[in-house]
């Protein structure tokens, strides 16, 4: 029997899965039998066990919306009795709500709303939508604001917001109960970018490193998207990022950049100027600085050089048919390995002479006859030339060096002049530096072929004139650091020089004498890139006056001023050198001073002395011979023309003392009567100057001309110089002939 305890009414949720207990309804049997429980009415949906307890049937479907109870009758029995008992099972409620909306998209409405729209949810859960809810914060920020809705439309607007800033926005369907939140993310509207100004024009070097442009600040505004645009990306390139972009000039030539600022309320742009070019305006001024210099330099050069010959051949001026005999003789000297110094062995020159028979008809003047002695007397001589220069201030400077080999040949003709026509080889080569935005460096190199004729001689006034004048052709090119291929060009030289001495005065042993001389160098060049229309003109005048005296004991003394003037330079100032000679049998003095001052663009001084002494040997060439030579600062005469001393190139920054020099040479002159000649052992030593010290070792022997019909002599040397890079060795051998 069931007790009056036994529930009536059991509960279950709906949508329960099968085997889910819904209660336990349990009788008794007085006997004690055991008991067998049936369950009448929704069988299909309930199970009931022996031991009374109900549970859902497997595949049973519980929905409370469609039933929400069923009545059901137990039944206990022995076997033989049986008793009832009347049973109400519930289905309890549970919320079915709907899933979450999809495509949410929230765009801009204005600059202070969005627009806000979604798809309904697939599943609509137990019951139909029955409106959304929707909530919206700053993007990143705590606490949800809720957006009043109140309908199953599926978009809404959400005003009052913050122009320019990005919202979070959700949304969730309502039904049977509350469904899932689905969200999104958007920005208002802001205003369209402003231009406020404009970005400037640029100038670009190929090769150059990129040049950055930022318009920030000439495009304002919030949520901008930016572009850059070459209207022609063979010549600038663009690489931007934002606001930023790197300018990279390609090719010589010049584009519009137009640079564009967009968000959701419009767009604005800004375009400027981009020009190309191969070289820089801070690298053209230092090129052309550097060309400046070597132009001077070349003038410097080509002016020593023939000048010193011309000087040299002062001696041979006078009438040569005061020759009483035939004398035709022939000297030559080549240079082995690298032979360095100054005096006796060691030189940079050689010269092959040769002269005639002396002129015997008396009809003919000497002032007259085209070649006096029946032929003419002429020289072949060499010699090399290495001019230094340098110049330039801060990040734009230059320095290097001109290198030239000279081969000349001159003749008398008539009595008085001397022709000549000298051939030159040059190469020429300095590093310049250069500052501003596309700052480098880079090397200059040209190599120059010229041809000098020249004439000078003694009028019938008694004044001294010379004359050169050249041309030249040869090749230029560059090696830029901002640029891997080189930059050529063709080398055209132009040249003239002259001067005069005039004896105005002469008082016994006394002489005063005027002085001028004057030049014009001209190097241009035709390439391309960083030589294209590179070209200089260099000039140099001098006028003077020398008062000298003659003798044993012989002072002098020049004063002068001179104009250095061209491109890239324009200078004037003094020079003026005063000194003394001695010369006697065994022993020679000179006695040097100068002083030099130029004003212009850069005010220049130098001054220097020097003074020699040398003791000679014995008349037959035997004993001790030896000179001495101490020097301080800058020791160029300055007749630069006339004594072949170089004018100085006027464009070496500082001052010009270079400091204390000494160079000595020792000799003793043996006579082998083994031999049958003279022989000289002779040891050297220069020291001073950047290039450290030099020793030289080397032997002369010259032939007795008793036991030899030919005038002969030979000589060789060993020298030793020590540089800051280690030492550098070098010999010479000379070969003498007269006869």
């Amino acid at each position: 029997m069931f007790s009056a305890n036994t529930p009536s009414v059991l509960t279950v949720p709906e949508n329960s899965p099968g085997g889910t207990v819904v209660g336990n309804v349990v009788a008794t049997d007085p006997d004690g039998d055991t008991l067998s429980y049936f369950l009448e009415g929704a069988a299909a949906l309930f199970d009931i066990d022996s031991f009374g307890s109900i549970t859902v049937a497997q595949g049973a479907v519980l929905d409370y919306e469609t039933r929400a109870s069923y009545a059901v009758t137990v039944q206990a029995s022995d076997g033989g009795a049986t008793a009832t008992h009347g049973l109400t099972i519930e289905v309890s409620n549970v919320e079915e709500p709907p899933g979450p909306p999809t495509g949410v998209t929230v765009a801009g409405a204005s600059s202070v709303s969005l627009e806000v729209s979604w798809t309904a949810p697939v599943d609509t859960g137990a019951l139909p939508v029955s409106g959304y809810e929707v909530q919206y914060r700053l993007a990143g920020a705590g606490a949800w604001a809720d957006h009043a809705h109140g309908s199953t439309v599926t978009a809404a607007t959400i005003g009052e917001l913050s122009a320019g800033s990005g919202y979070e926005v959700r949304v969730r369907a309502l039904g049977d109960g509350f469904g899932e939140w689905s969200a999104g993310i958007g920005r208002t509207i802001v205003a369209a970018p402003v231009a406020e100004g404009a970005l400037p024009d640029l100038t670009l070097i190929v090769g150059a490193p990129p040049v950055r442009v930022d318009a920030s600040e000439v495009l304002t505004g919030v949520g901008l998207i930016w572009a850059h645009v070459s209207s022609d990306e063979v010549i600038v390139t663009v690489a931007d990022d934002g606001p930023v972009a790197d300018l990279t000039g390609q090719s010589a030539g010049e584009v519009r950049i137009t640079v564009t600022a967009s968000n959701a309320g419009g767009s604005a742009s800004v375009t400027f100027s981009a020009k190309v070019k191969e070289v820089s305006d801070e690298e053209e001024v230092a090129l052309q600085h550097l060309f400046d210099g070597q132009a001077r330099t070349l003038l410097n050069s080509v002016t020593l050089v023939i000048g010193t010959r011309m000087a040299a051949l002062e001696t041979q001026t006078q009438p040569l048919s005061a020759l009483t005999r035939a004398d035709t003789w022939v000297t030559t000297s080549a240079e082995l390995f690298r032979a360095t110094a100054q005096g006796g062995l060691w030189n940079r020159s050689f010269a092959i002479s040769g002269g005639g028979q002396a002129h015997d008809d008396a009809a003919t003047s000497p002032g007259d006859a085209p070649f006096p002695g029946g032929v003419p007397r002429w020289t072949l001589w060499g010699t090399g030339d290495v001019q230094t220069f340098g110049g330039g201030a801060a990040e734009a400077r230059y320095d290097g060096d001109w290198r030239t080999a000279y081969l000349g040949f001159d003749f008398h003709y008539y009595e008085r002049w001397i022709a000549g026509l000298a051939l030159s080889r040059g190469h020429a080569q300095a590093d310049y530096s250069f500052g501003g935005p596309a700052a480098g460096t880079g090397r200059l190199e040209t190599q120059l072929t010229g041809v000098f004729p020249y004439l000078t001689g003694i009028t019938a006034g008694g004044t001294e004139l010379w004359i050169t004048v050249g041309a030249g052709v040869g090749e230029a090119q560059t090696v830029r650091s901002v640029k891997v291929a080189r930059d050529e060009g063709d080398l055209r030289m132009r040249l003239a020089a002259a001067g005069m001495r005039h004896t105005v005065a002469n008082w016994k042993a006394v002489r005063l004498s005027v002085l001028a001389d004057a030049g014009v160098a001209l190097l241009e060049v035709e390439g391309e890139g960083s030589l294209a229309g590179l070209e200089s003109t260099a000039r140099r005048a001098r006028a003077g006056v020398e008062l000298a005296r003659s003798g044993a004991f012989s002072p002098y003394l020049q004063l002068s001023g001179r104009y250095d003037g061209g491109d890239g330079v324009s200078e004037s100032g003094y020079e003026a050198e005063a000194g003394l000679r001695y010369s006697g049998a065994r022993v020679d003095l000179e006695l040097r001073g100068r002083w030099m001052a130029l004003q212009g663009e850069a005010d220049y001084e130098e001054s220097g002395a020097t003074a020699s002494l040398r003791i000679k040997s014995a008349a037959d060439g035997t004993g001790l011979s030896a000179t001495l030579t101490p020097a301080r600062g800058s020791t160029h005469g300055t007749d630069w023309v006339w004594r072949g001393a170089p004018m100085p190139t006027g464009h070496s920054m500082g001052n010009g003392d270079s400091g204390m020099t000494l160079n000595g040479e020792l000799g003793y002159g043996i006579r082998s009567w083994h031999l049958r000649g003279l022989i000289t052992p002779i040891l050297g030593y220069a020291q001073g100057g950047p290039g450290g010290g030099q020793l030289r070792l080397g032997a002369t022997y010259a032939a007795n001309p008793r036991w030899m019909p030919v005038e002969s002599g030979i000589g060789f040397g060993l020298e030793r110089h020590t540089t800051p890079n280690g030492p550098v060795y070098g010999g010479q051998l000379r070969v003498t002939m007269r006869w």
